[in-house]
């Protein structure tokens, strides 16, 4: 049986406007329902969270090294006062909107971690009840 993963973490943010780094509390969120993504739900002083899903082989591969794939999400590890970190730059080009955030590297490996005891690499297309999933898209069982 698989659960879905939260993770607290207070990381740091900074975007275009700021003059500073500023702490902010997020949410790392891993829902085996959805097997490839990941989630990072951000509390950044308004009462709505701004919610950035986004793929779990990126937070891993950004965790070892630089990883840019030209999307909206790139992910890279970085060294500060001799302590690990994530950085994770969130680019939302439609909307002009630009933050990175810096996660201590400890709570990232400890969240994909569990994430990979939930859903192995490999194992993500097993998770997915496919029948219903294809129905959604052909439009197969619904009434117009």
């Amino acid at each position: 049986m698989t659960a879905t993963v939260r993770v607290p973490v207070l990381a740091r943010l900074s975007h275009r406007y700021a003059q500073r780094v500023v702490s902010v509390s997020c949410m790392w969120e891993y829902d085996p329902a959805d097997p490839w993504a990941v989630t990072l739900v951000l509390w950044a002083g308004s009462p709505d969270p701004v919610v950035w899903p986004f793929a779990r082989e990126l937070l891993a591969a950004g965790w070892w090294g630089p990883a840019r794939p030209g999307g909206c999400v790139a992910v890279s590890p970085v060294v500060v006062d001799d302590l690990r970190w994530v950085r994770i730059d969130l680019n939302n080009p439609r909307e002009g909107r630009r933050a990175v955030v810096w996660v201590p590297a400890r709570v990232v490996d400890e969240f994909l971690a569990e994430s990979f005891r939930q859903v192995p690499v490999g194992a993500e297309e097993q998770q997915i009840d496919w029948d219903p999933e294809l129905r959604s898209w052909t439009g197969e069982g619904t009434t117009a």
